[in-house]
């Protein structure tokens, strides 16, 4: 829950960001109700000891995510949808960026993303999913962990590398 508020009121900070939202118990309390019954997570149909996973709550505030951030992860869900562990740590990594005090390590992020009691660890699958972020240019280590490349990020990337940027990039 202080998880979520800490997202919230980061989402609510945002510039342009709609300050209807913020990390007030009325919102917390709708995000509960919404991880239960909303298609798109549907918690309350799934076995006793599934838990909550940002990528969960990053489907229901998606929204509240500035343009460009939101772009960058409906890319990466439709580049990585035979691995949808990627667009999983993708979206951990995003909601992470809003919090303060928790570093965007593999370890933390395995953990946002454990999916049930008794589940065995995430571990290789994020260092999987944050190589293949890595490689294909939308992440990268910075000094709280991995974050999201910005257009400009993804433009010193890729000049850094000696790679010419993407027409997709310069358009935006």
């Amino acid at each position: 829950v202080d998880l979520t508020i800490d997202i919230v009121s980061g989402l609510r900070n945002q510039p342009g960001a709609s300050r209807q939202t913020g990390g007030a118990n009325r919102t917390i309390i709708k995000l509960a109700q919404q991880v239960l019954i909303n298609p798109r997570v549907n918690l309350g149909y799934r076995p006793v000891g599934d838990l909550v996973t940002l990528d969960m709550l990053y489907d229901l505030v998606e929204g509240n995510v500035g343009f460009e951030r939101r772009h960058d992860i409906e890319e990466i869900v439709e580049q990585y949808a035979e691995t949808p562990q990627v667009a999983m740590v993708a979206k951990a990594i995003c909601l992470l960026q809003f919090v303060r005090g928790i570093a965007r390590t593999p370890d933390n992020l395995a953990a946002t993303l454990y999916p049930a009691l008794g589940s065995d660890s995430l571990i290789d699958s994020v260092n999987g999913a944050l190589k293949t972020l890595a490689e294909g240019q939308r992440i990268r280590e910075g000094e709280n962990g991995y974050e999201l490349l910005s257009v400009q990020g993804k433009t010193w990337e890729e000049e850094r590398r000696g790679i010419a940027p993407r027409p997709a990039d310069l358009a935006r």
